[in-house]
């Protein structure tokens, strides 16, 4: 056999082709991947095209599968183009993989020591083709691959990782630390997630920094989201010797590099099961310098991931549970209707008689926000109480997480009006505004109320940048928009506004009142007076009450900065004539 750099075939886990120039080649097409998959296990035996139609175009006329398949071979040709010898052999009749220029996974060993390690990977993990004929044959093969591993299989690996995967040792901050004991009792978040090293080609040194880069802002953004815990196994040789250590979720990653693009697969599956729970690919310039791309990728990422992990029902132990409580409450806070407001409270004290976390009863106090902004503050004695008492609650639980800080701090200026109290509780975390949504969104309040507009607004911006996955971030384009109103460029304004009209669930119609209440200013001071009388007349009426009249009561009026209630105020006045 040739010593020559070979085709490396990846069939464990998600499907990859990589060239000998060390080039991903793997075809774009689900059903050419299929296609490969179902020839390298052929043994080179010459596969008919009716065969290849059959299992991949079932439910196809004749002439559509021909041409389907012909798309779909010509694909896998060019895949094979830096090949000395093309391994695909078809001229119109059977086709032939032959194998003199490929390492196959299943052939080589590598496969079974990967799943003796923590991560057991999954035939075709990822790959949705859903002719009978051909789930029918991944099944098998699944099934003879476990039962292959049952019966022979050593019961650890023998000595580390490949150099391939293996990244260099590193010291573990703490609350990397994979912890050991039984996971009810060390938990501090509901879903845990243990992080494996990415998949690159040794000599692929910037998709390894970059995949390596990935995760570790991928593994703080969890942290800090108050629902995850991470445990990093990459400085782990995954020899089976983990001991009580366990995740529901492993996060694993595959990098490669072409040209000046380094391209991340990232996926997210349960640990039992082998479900696949959030995908995700990003592509980054090999030049990248420093941290705030990075930032923003695990910052949608971990806004995707919620999102997942809350319909997700393949984990369902009290703390999951619970969590997605939480999840459900945060949706009904942003629908904004009193209904929703009232279904938050009820899901939020759900969650925390089964789990009490810092982020949980932040976000029970963050509540108090929604109903004073609805209902103002006078009156809403009760309302103030349960915020102080919940955000008591979440310091004593823990006074570091920067999630409960940054709700806490917003409830501290908004609910109670008290900037002092609130600086003071986010200036410990106030590097970590640049990663965290919340963070940036908080900070860029506190200067709002103070009367820095032009750090709000850079917070504002920094936050929008966080949060373009985010479901609720007409919230955030709102605060933008207030920023700009009161540094004078009010047509920014007013187009942040209407930006953020469009950003909102569609759902019933129900406005965030903060955003109508900007966009009717803004309008007002560009001079375009009849679109800031719609926006008045809408949040008159989704309100029930005249919003001037609101205003005119600096204690029940939605700012706590006088200036600001000052300059919405003429704004309005003007409106209404």
């Amino acid at each position: 056999m040739s010593d020559a750099p070979r085709f490396r075939l990846q069939l464990m886990g998600t499907l990859g082709l990589i060239a000998p120039s060390g080039r991903d080649v793997t075809p774009k097409m689900a059903k050419t991947r299929g296609i490969l998959a179902y020839l390298a296990l052929s043994e080179e035996k010459p596969i008919s095209r009716a065969t290849l139609q059959d299992l991949f175009w079932s439910d196809r006329m004749p002439r559509q599968g021909r041409d389907s398949l012909k798309k779909a071979l010509s694909e896998l040709r060019r895949c094979f183009d830096e090949a000395a010898a093309p391994p695909l052999e078809s001229t119109g009749g059977p086709v032939v993989l032959r194998q003199g220029e490929l390492e196959i996974d299943l052939f080589d060993g590598s496969w079974q020591a990967a799943a003796a390690a923590l991560h057991r990977p999954l035939f075709l993990d990822g790959l949705n083709i859903v002719d009978p004929a051909f789930v029918c044959w991944r099944d098998e093969v699944r099934q003879r691959l476990d039962a292959q591993r049952k019966t022979t299989m050593p019961p650890v690996v023998a000595g580390p990782l490949p150099p391939a995967t293996q990244p260099p040792a590193r010291e573990l901050a703490p609350t990397e630390l994979p912890a050991s004991g039984p996971p009810e009792q060390r938990r501090r978040a509901p879903f845990s997630v243990g992080v494996l090293p990415p998949a690159c080609l040794a000599n692929d040194l910037a998709a390894v920094h970059f995949s390596n880069a990935m995760l570790d802002a991928l593994q703080r953004a969890l942290i800090h989201s108050g629902m995850f815990e991470v445990q990093d196994f990459r400085p782990i040789p995954l020899n089976g010797a983990l001991g009580n250590r366990s995740a529901d979720l492993l996060l694993t990653c595959r990098g490669t590099t072409d040209g000046d693009v380094v391209s991340i697969s990232m996926q997210l599956g349960s640990l039992a099961g082998n479900h696949v729970v959030w995908t995700r690919e990003v592509s980054l310039a090999a030049r990248l310098t420093n941290g705030a791309e990075l930032a923003m990728h695990a910052s949608a990422a971990v806004d995707q991931i919620s999102e997942k992990v809350g319909r997700f029902d393949g984990l369902s132990r009290p703390e999951h549970v619970a969590a997605r409580n939480v999840l459900t409450a945060i949706d009904h806070i942003y629908r904004l209707t009193e209904s929703d407001l009232e279904a938050a409270d009820a899901a939020l004290g759900e969650a925390i008689s089964h789990v009490q976390t810092s982020p949980f009863y932040a976000w029970r106090a963050f509540l108090a926000a929604f109903q004073v902004e609805k209902f103002g503050r006078t009156g809403s004695g009760e309302i103030l109480d349960r915020a102080e008492f919940y955000s008591e609650r979440a310091l004593e639980l823990d006074r570091h997480n920067p999630l409960a800080l940054a709700l806490v701090a917003h409830v501290q200026s908004f609910v109670f009006r008290d900037t002092d109290r609130a600086q003071e509780l986010v200036s410990s975390v106030r590097d970590l505004a640049s990663q965290n949504v919340m963070l940036a969104d908080t900070f860029s309040m506190l200067h709002f109320y103070t009367g820095d507009y032009d750090s709000a607004r850079r917070h504002a911006e920094t936050a929008c940048r966080l949060a373009r996955s985010n479901p609720f971030r007409y919230t955030f384009t709102t605060s933008l928009a207030m920023s700009q109103l009161m540094l004078g460029n009010h047509r920014d304004a007013a187009t942040s506004a209407r930006q953020a009209l469009a950003q909102h669930p569609v759902r019933n119609g129900f406005k965030y009142e903060p955003t109508l209440r900007t966009l009717a200013a803004a309008c007002s001071w560009s001079g375009d007076l009849d679109a800031g009388r719609a926006a008045l007349l809408q949040l008159d009426g989704q309100s029930g009450r005249r919003t001037l009249d609101r205003l005119a009561n600096a204690e029940d009026a939605p700012f706590p900065n006088s200036e600001v209630l000052g300059l919405v105020r003429r704004g309005l006045e003007v409106l209404n004539g």
